[in-house]
């Protein structure tokens, strides 16, 4: 009698057994199906820490808890969006990038223009004759003037040798050179002018010069006048 009981009780224990191990099953096939939705979810939380008996419920676990367990519902949803992480360190300095293209040549810079007149071996004329040794045609703007002529005495005496530069709409002191000859044969003496200058209008300006106090020819050779055009001129 004693060994039917004993066998009886290690049946039942052993039915048991199977009885849990197939809610086992189930209850772990529940949670493998289960998180493929959003829930809620509610379950057993034990002791260590295990959350079993999940069922997709908002307050009914899939088997009843135990006295000393927690029933716990949870969500597996989206959670609102977190705040934003603070801002990462500033990376290393990238290494430095090919050289670019050549750019295209820009346009041509205004004004520069130079304006220049040359004369040589010309004839001074008679005593007090004025002529125009050099002429430049200028168009209007403004412009930086130079002049240059070479007086030679071609018969004796000491004449004196007035240049002018003219057609400009200021004159001054830097407009006009005088020089003294000398008396020698083949004496010769250099006159320079200058000037700076704005025209309004299309203008020609002269070197023109004259000689006193000599009977004899003066020659005016190897003269130049420049026109150099200037964007603008500032008096100071």
């Amino acid at each position: 009698m004693s060994r039917l009981r004993t066998h009886l009780r290690v049946n039942i224990r052993l039915r048991l057994a199977a009885v849990a191990a197939l809610a086992l099953l189930f209850v772990t096939t529940g949670i493998i199906i289960a998180v493929t939705v959003n829930g809620p979810f509610t379950g057993c939380l034990d002791k260590k820490g295990n959350i079993y008996n999940i069922a997709q419920s908002a307050t009914t676990p899939l088997f009843p808890c135990k006295a000393d367990e927690t029933a716990v519902t949870f969500s597996n949803g989206q959670g609102a969006t977190g705040a934003t992480g603070a801002t990462g360190a500033t990376g290393a300095t990238g290494a430095t990038g090919a050289t670019g293209a050549t750019g295209a040549t820009g346009a041509a810079g205004a004004g520069g223009a130079v304006y220049i007149d040359r004369s040589s071996q010309l004839s001074g004329g008679t005593t007090g004759t004025t002529v125009d040794v050099l002429s430049l045609t200028l168009p209007a703007g403004s412009y930086l003037l130079s002049g240059r002529v070479t007086a030679v005495n071609g018969g004796g005496g000491g004449p004196i040798v007035i240049c002018d530069l003219t057609g400009l709409p200021t004159d001054s002191d830097e407009t006009w050179s005088t020089v003294t000859v000398s008396d020698n044969a083949v004496g010769s003496e250099s006159l320079a002018l200058q000037a700076a200058d704005t025209l309004s209008t299309q203008t020609t300006v002269k070197v023109s010069c004259s000689f006193l106090n000599n009977p004899g020819p003066v020659q005016y050779s190897n003269n130049v006048l420049t026109a150099l055009s200037v964007g603008s001129i500032a008096t100071q």
